[in-house]
């Protein structure tokens, strides 16, 4: 029988530690033997590039031991030498609707807003955190079971000028740091607090955030004061709602600080890595983010500027762009064709996305949009285009369901 490969979860590794186990690409090539150490940060960052895993004889040997530990990647389990899917999925099936991105993401947007906009409902509605949690317990059943779909949603609903933007943002930056958090290092004891800390960091501003995306005008003081006080204010606001979860309550504080020192409102240097995970995800998401007075940057340039601002830590900024791709599904791009496309899927390469041409090199739609194959050098992405540069409006049940 051919031997099978477990992903290893990130927390197995640590500059000077020895590895508890051999270490394997996805690939089936020795990545590190037992007992030797990452000597480096770099060859930390080569190292989770290959994807590492363990061989499942091996894996059930350290488990009969009772020396597993916390081998794996979370969400993946062993019996009877198979693996098992994390029973959100099924969970994720078995409610209909909320299986369908299209159809989910528009509805959790809604709720979303209105869970901040009514804090404190008449019994027998659920207290603030329950039906917060809720919401992002169908955020990770559609990120485990439709991760292109969700980014594709969110990035659609992004560019939409009629959806409240403070919603779509906190969507859009939860589900990223769903996707990555686990291979950053964020324990799983962590992730539903940083998951919830993304849908609520900015309770304190959430009106001001719709209406800055509208205006055209410069800050007024007053607004510049509100937007400095949003952290501290937020996280009161939650505990007064009921929140007692003290690292979701830490990382809405803290969600603006920085490693430079130069964030707010406390200038903090120490930051977990759960923070700066938070922290990256909302700077790329509001680089994308179009507004009234700017167009958002590329997805490709927001990722680029986050590796250069961090040059002590490339680790997450490569973590983004190896999970979301330097065009990830919802963007738009130019081949080589002329042809300008939408993208649907990541590609086995991060700038090899899957794609459907929707307007042609004479700037004409294309009735039926086509598949093409970013591979081929005919059809390479030339270029990113920005949202408010497509003139064609697009039905997103209609693309998914082409995909």
């Amino acid at each position: 029988m051919a031997e099978r490969y477990l992903p290893l979860s990130l927390t197995v590794f640590r500059v000077d530690r020895p590895t508890p186990v051999d270490v394997w690409s996805d690939q089936g090539l020795l990545l590190l033997a037992h007992g030797h150490r990452v000597a480096s940060p770099e060859q930390l960052r080569r190292l989770v590039a290959h994807r590492p895993m363990v061989k499942q004889s091996d894996y059930l040997v350290l488990q009969a031991q009772g020396l597993a530990g916390a081998l794996l990647r979370p969400g993946v389990s062993v019996t009877a030498g198979a693996l098992t899917a994390p029973p959100a999925r099924a969970a994720a099936r078995a409610r209909g609707d909320w299986a369908e991105p299209a159809l989910a993401w528009p509805r959790l947007h809604t709720r979303l807003a209105a869970c901040w906009h009514d804090p404190l409902p008449k019994a027998p509605a659920p207290p603030f955190a329950e039906r917060l949690l809720e919401l992002a317990g169908h955020l990770a059943d559609l990120a485990d079971e439709h991760p292109d779909d969700s980014l594709f949603m969110l990035l659609q609903m992004l560019a939409d000028p009629t959806l409240g933007y403070s919603a779509t943002h906190a969507w859009l930056v939860a589900l990223i740091c769903h996707l990555t958090a686990a291979e950053a290092g964020v324990s799983a004891a962590e992730r539903q607090s940083l998951c919830a800390a993304a849908l609520t960091m900015n309770v304190g501003m959430s009106r001001l955030h719709d209406a800055l995306a509208r205006q055209k005008s410069a800050l007024s003081p007053v607004q510049r004061a509100e937007i400095l006080a949003h952290p501290q204010a937020g996280a009161q606001c939650l505990a007064e709602w009921g929140v007692a979860d003290s690292l979701w309550l830490q990382l809405v504080r803290e969600h603006h600080e920085s490693p430079d020192g130069q964030g707010y409102p406390g200038g903090l240097t120490r930051l977990g890595t759960a923070q700066r995970l938070l922290h990256l995800a909302d700077l790329y998401v509001a680089r994308i983010s179009p507004r009234a007075n700017r167009s958002g940057l590329s997805p490709l340039t927001a990722v680029r500027n986050l590796y250069l601002e961090h040059p002590d830590d490339h680790l997450l900024p490569e973590l983004l762009a190896r999970h979301l791709g330097l065009y990830p599904p919802g963007s738009y791009v130019r081949l080589r064709s002329g042809e300008t496309a939408v993208v649907v899927r990541r590609g086995r390469r991060a700038n090899e996305p899957v794609v459907l041409a929707i307007v042609n090199a004479q700037g004409w739609p294309i009735a039926v949009p086509a598949t093409r194959d970013t591979r081929q050098p005919a059809h390479a992405v030339h270029a990113s285009v920005l949202a408010e540069e497509v003139r064609v409006r697009l039905d997103p049940v209609k693309i998914l369901q082409r995909t």
